[in-house]
């Protein structure tokens, strides 16, 4: 049994057509060339944002340990710095990715490295003169 077109899809493929007729290679080319540098920069400002709410997180955990973000939190933070980060185009890549990881790194790890003497001090400063505790690294 053949199925037979109705006016209207007759008059829409009609349409596809003329519009397929209309537009050029170098046009095609040029739409799907912004279509993927649309996608890619998406992509980056996902990546961007989770790397972001990732960061604020371990930031969160150094200042107060004691403190956990849900799944829910930190996937609606990613959620929010998306449209922001894709309005501005940040990412992650470019020619300032190394610079950008080097400063994460060395600015998380000084962070780190500074809770952890704080935390020596108030211990030496609890004793009073007794025994120290030394913790092995």
């Amino acid at each position: 049994m053949t199925e037979q077109l109705t006016t209207d899809q007759i008059l829409d493929g009609l349409e596809a057509e003329a519009v397929e007729l209309e537009t050029t290679p170098e046009q095609q080319a040029e739409t799907e060339k912004a279509q993927s540098q649309a996608v890619q920069q998406a992509q980056e400002s996902e990546a961007a944002a989770g790397m972001f709410t990732g960061a604020m997180e371990a930031l969160l955990k150094l200042l107060y340990p004691y403190v956990e973000v849900d799944a829910g939190t930190r996937s609606g933070a990613t959620a929010v710095l998306i449209p922001i980060f894709e309005k501005y185009g940040v990412s992650l890549g470019g020619k300032w990715a190394a610079e950008i990881n080097a400063v994460t790194f060395f600015g998380m790890a000084g962070f780190g490295i500074y809770q952890q003497i704080k935390v020596h001090k108030a211990e030496e400063a609890a004793n009073d003169g007794k025994e120290p505790k030394h913790v092995a690294a």
